[in-house]
């Protein structure tokens, strides 16, 4: 019963010699394969538009808040100066930074700076940089194409 039970389970194996073979001896359409896919990356790579990120921190000048200071800060609203070598708070809150830097009237202004392209010497605004200068990749024209319909 037992040297029966050992003649019905069958293993699988992969033979992974045997997978090499196979390989080699299909290596032509394989080299075309790779060599296409190269090429189309290279296509790809080189038609893609590059970007750029940047990540800020901003620390605000935050200091102690004693009862002299307190003070200081109320004369000083009124036009009163006590001397006093301490340095206020910011008046704009961290918590506040993303939505100032998310609001139009911060982002607006900016298009009116000057850039300059590091191969140039002239100058242009940003607004013009962002619609002269940069590439549209190759795949986009199509969808580019419809949108003008």
């Amino acid at each position: 019963m037992i040297q029966r039970m050992n003649t019905d389970r069958k293993t699988h194996e992969i033979d992974v010699v045997g997978i090499f073979k196979q390989i080699l001896r299909e290596k032509k359409p394989l080299a075309w394969c790779v060599g296409i896919m190269m090429v189309l990356g290279v296509v790809v790579a080189l038609n893609t538009e590059k970007t750029y990120t940047a990540n800020v921190v901003l620390a605000p000048e935050i200091t102690g808040m004693g009862m002299s200071q307190s003070l200081g800060d109320l004369a000083s609203m009124v036009g009163v100066n006590l001397g006093s070598s301490g340095s206020s708070t910011d008046a704009i809150y961290p918590d506040i930074y993303p939505d100032v830097f998310a609001s139009n009237d911060f982002i607006i202004p900016l298009f009116q700076v000057p850039v300059m392209l590091k191969d140039s010497t002239s100058s242009k605004t940003y607004y013009i940089h962002l619609l002269k200068d940069h590439k549209v990749p190759f795949w986009k024209y199509p969808a580019l194409w419809i949108n003008k319909l």
